[in-house]
């Protein structure tokens, strides 16, 4: 369904080759992509691809760190390079770094953020890792534990502490991403470092001792100071800037105010699903989009294609339709919570919190709205102050709302046969007198195979069971004569 840049590396890692990396440094057909500042090498052309060196190229020579070993393509070993010593241009701080540093005239150390979206699946999966693991030796260069100088090790994807015996492996940096919906629109935001216009996908950082929900929940409150429900993955990226892992979310919001109290974000807008379109198309809207390549945009293309959609029938239209009929009843100081509200704990409404509720007639438009809204469950009643009046139209309600939270998720079954009996006029369940117990005969109105088939089953043909053989001597004849008169066929294998 998802294809995300820096995810189709073509080259396999092999892991079980990396103590010979020296070796196989040293083979005729060994190749090194070199990378300065971060920036791979790319061969500038109408397409755009990775160029890679020999193991014996001039360029390769005087650089501070090993080699890594990346792993084995079908015409060789391959090894990424940080050659940061090369002389060049000051970079410059910003959201990308336009400095570039030409080695012939068709090559030259590009930023990868310019590239990305020109170059193909193989090249841009292979940039990723090589520029994710030489930015991790540039940054850990010292042991984390006893501050001495570290070495690189099993070919580059390992440092060990000569000092304390140490290892240290590279890390990725779990980012979520999201796509926050309401009411068909889209939450975006943007920050000040970004280009003009640019508006994207809310993200940030998970934090040790999180779910995903839980950082897509506190991530959205924290930079826009929207309240999120349900969460669902839609897809993952790995992302080398400088070494995170983008896992991409769609999200239901519960409201739609916003409130930039985090310094991060410069603003933020919800974006109709016609605008996001016509910023991705480069029509006319309020923003430019994110730029091809990143998952913030192939997240908002599926959102427009209809391959990602929000929560059908979700908990907050639930709670609104809800909050609604109870208006409409009269009863207006009861309010519905989400189930998956963060600092609440669902549980199940208690007899007392149900009596605020006006007559049978209130109850069954509020079973209508539950059903109209496929499902769900309303949870945290609050009582209404009003719970010594209209008792008996109170009752029918806690009725009605009981049966809606019991049944209402495993398919609504209990709920559905509360909202007939209100309809119908009636309060309780019809009893049902099995047919033949003690001596009785089957309740009037119950069908005559529906109690036969309850009770004692016709007999199998190939066994030739009769009644003595399934009923104790004292009841045979009393239970032979009621189902006698309502089933002759029985009476007839008998």
């Amino acid at each position: 369904m998802f294809n995300p840049t820096f995810a189709g590396g073509a080259i396999d890692r092999a892991t079980h080759l990396r103590r010979d990396a020296a070796r196989l440094l040293a083979d005729p057909a060994a190749r090194i992509l070199p990378l300065w500042r971060g920036k791979p090498l790319i061969d500038d052309g109408p397409a755009p691809r990775l160029a890679w060196l020999g193991a014996d190229d001039p360029a390769a020579r005087g650089a501070a760190s090993p080699a890594v070993f990346l792993g084995m393509a079908a015409e060789g070993p391959r090894f990424a390079l940080d050659v940061s010593h090369l002389e060049g241009p000051e970079s410059v701080e910003g959201f990308a770094d336009p400095v570039t540093l030409d080695l012939t005239p068709t090559r030259r150390f590009m930023e990868l953020r310019g590239v990305m979206g020109a170059l193909s699946p193989a090249d841009a999966g292979d940039a990723a890792t090589a520029k994710g693991v030489t930015e991790w030796h540039r940054s850990h260069g010292h042991c984390a534990r006893c501050g001495a100088a570290s070495a690189a090790e099993d070919g580059g994807w390992r440092r060990g502490c000569p000092a304390c015996g140490a290892q240290h492996f590279p890390r990725t940096d779990p980012v979520v991403i999201m796509l926050v919906l309401h009411e068909g629109r889209a939450l975006l935001g943007r920050q000040a470092a970004w280009p003009e216009k640019m508006y994207s996908l809310l993200a940030g950082f998970m934090e040790p001792g999180e779910t995903i929900e839980e950082a897509v929940r506190r991530e959205t409150m924290e930079e826009a100071g929207v309240r999120v429900g349900r969460v669902a993955y839609v897809c993952s990226q790995p992302w080398p800037f400088p070494s995170s892992l983008m896992i991409g979310c769609v999200a239901e919001a519960l409201g739609d105010a916003i409130h930039c109290a985090d310094a991060e974000l410069q603003a933020a807008l919800w974006a109709p699903m016609a605008e996001v379109a016509a910023s991705l198309n480069g029509g006319e809207a309020r923003f430019t989009a994110a730029r091809n390549g990143a998952v913030a945009r192939m997240i908002l293309e599926a959102w427009v294609a209809g391959r990602v959609t929000g929560f059908r029938g979700g908990d907050a239209v639930l709670a609104r339709l809800i909050r609604v009929n109870l208006r409409i009843c009269g009863s207006a100081y009861m309010q519905a919570h989400d189930r998956n509200r963060p600092d609440s704990r669902p549980v199940r409404p208690d007899p007392p919190a149900h009596r605020a509720a006006a007559g049978a007639g209130g109850a069954a438009v509020r079973m209508r709205a539950v059903r109209g809204a496929g499902g769900g469950s309303a949870q945290g009643l609050a009582p209404s102050g009003a719970a010594a009046r209209r008792r008996a139209g109170a009752r029918r309600a806690h009725r009605a709302m009981g049966g809606l939270c019991a049944g209402a998720g495993a398919g609504g079954r209990r709920a559905r046969r509360a909202g007939r009996r209100l309809r119908a006029g009636r309060t309780r369940p019809r009893r049902r007198r099995p047919a033949g117990r003690h001596g009785r005969p089957p309740h009037p109105a119950a069908p005559p195979a529906r109690r036969l088939n309850r009770r004692a089953r016709p007999a199998m043909p190939e066994r030739r069971t009769t009644m003595s053989t399934i009923q104790p001597p004292a009841r045979r004849r009393t239970a032979h004569r009621a189902m006698t008169a309502k089933a002759p066929i029985f009476a007839a294998r008998g």
